[in-house]
């Protein structure tokens, strides 16, 4: 059965985990060469993911800069030349939130698939809503970089961004795999719009429709351009119930 969250009951299950480790920038719960890269992107990028003060500063001096990133590196890879100081438990309460926020960063960037395999950043990015109206009226995988602050979501249909994400996930996240007859419906619909005019030639009789590919087990499934389409397909079915 689907749990249809409210702003509620996220808010009251946001907390700092039990164990939280310095340096582990990521939020994942181990310290790794990926908490140094979210470092390096923390400095050198214009998107800034988000930090937390007491997990970033590794060596322990009160500043965050380059050195941390670097101090965490030799901490990884020259073994018992430096220490990581565990976090105090004054420390801890100062991480609940900007940990929820690395952790949804790591989510969409590096995601485990829910349900069917498709996750936020095989449909979005994140850049700002190109083509949008002040009304909420996007193209399918439209950037997310504005999404908490639209108006309305699914070209008006949903206000609120809470009620939005439960769309997404409900119908697209953890919606059953296509079956064969959504996969026929999907090349019917890629073939009409591939038609500019009536006198668009017909591709030849002859071609034969194989079945498709067996996935492989890498994350994300299927390449990010089918998946739009199927995002497209969805929103099309789900606006005719």
């Amino acid at each position: 059965m689907l749990t249809w969250f409210t702003q509620a009951s996220l808010q009251s299950q946001q907390a700092a985990p039990a164990v939280l480790l310095r340096g582990d920038a990521n939020g994942n719960g181990r310290l790794e060469i990926g908490d140094a890269q979210y470092l390096l992107d923390y400095f050198f990028s214009e998107g800034r993911p988000a930090i937390c003060p007491p997990v970033t500063d590794i060596n322990h001096n009160g500043r965050i800069n380059i050195t941390d990133a670097i101090f965490l590196l030799q901490a990884l890879f020259v073994s018992n030349v430096l220490s990581i100081d565990p976090l105090e438990a004054g420390e801890l309460a100062q991480c609940a939130e900007p940990l929820s926020i690395r952790r949804g960063a790591a989510r969409f960037f590096q995601p485990d698939p829910l349900g069917n395999g498709l996750h936020c950043g095989l449909c979005h990015g994140i850049g700002s809503a190109a083509g949008g109206d002040a009304a909420g009226v996007l193209p399918a995988g439209y950037g997310l970089g504005d999404a908490a602050h639209r108006p309305s979501y699914f070209n008006g249909r949903v206000e609120g961004l809470v009620e939005a994400l439960n769309q997404c996930r409900v119908y697209w996240m953890e919606a059953p795999a296509l079956d064969p007859r959504e996969q026929a419906c999907l090349e019917y619909l890629a073939f009409l719009e591939s038609l500019e005019t009536s006198e668009t030639s017909v591709p030849a009789l002859s071609y034969r429709v194989e079945p498709p590919p067996v996935m492989g087990p890498a994350k994300g499934g299927s390449c990010r351009g089918l998946r739009i389409v199927r995002c497209s397909l969805r929103e099309l079915s789900w606006s005719l119930r």
